[in-house]
């Protein structure tokens, strides 16, 4: 009876860790999403005011705001759906396997997917 007992308090502490661990996994993801959308919509912001003041006296520049704009726009769109994948992948796991495929390796996967994005989208002194 002891033994049941206690490999059914490691296993209920092992899925406590697990949904810990997604849990945190969800919240870093969900940072980074904030960032590259608040990020993104700073560049846009300054860009088209910046765009606005020179229309008339210098359109070149107005022209090459509006470039940096769509850029910003493209590259953010992208890096949100890339994190959002993320997300959907993580839950259809978790939905359709609960605790297998995390166990294994789903945490891992998750981190490499996001990591070193923000640095090198964002790196100090890069053209914008």
């Amino acid at each position: 009876m002891p033994t049941g007992y206690a490999v059914r308090q490691r296993r209920g502490y092992a899925r406590e860790l697990l949904a810990q661990t997604i849990a945190q996994e969800r919240l870093r993801i969900a940072r980074e999403l904030h960032d590259v959308v608040a990020h993104g919509m700073s560049v846009i912001t300054v860009q088209a005011g910046y765009g606005h003041l020179v229309i008339d006296d210098r359109p070149d520049r107005a022209r090459a705001a509006l470039h940096v704009i769509e850029t910003t726009g493209r590259e953010t769109t992208t890096e949100m759906r890339r994190l959002l994948g993320v997300l959907r992948t993580e839950w259809q796991h978790t939905s359709d396997q609960p605790g297998g495929s995390w166990a294994d390796n789903g945490t891992d996967r998750m981190s490499s997917s996001t990591e070193g994005s923000r640095s090198s989208r964002y790196s100090p002194g890069s053209a914008r």
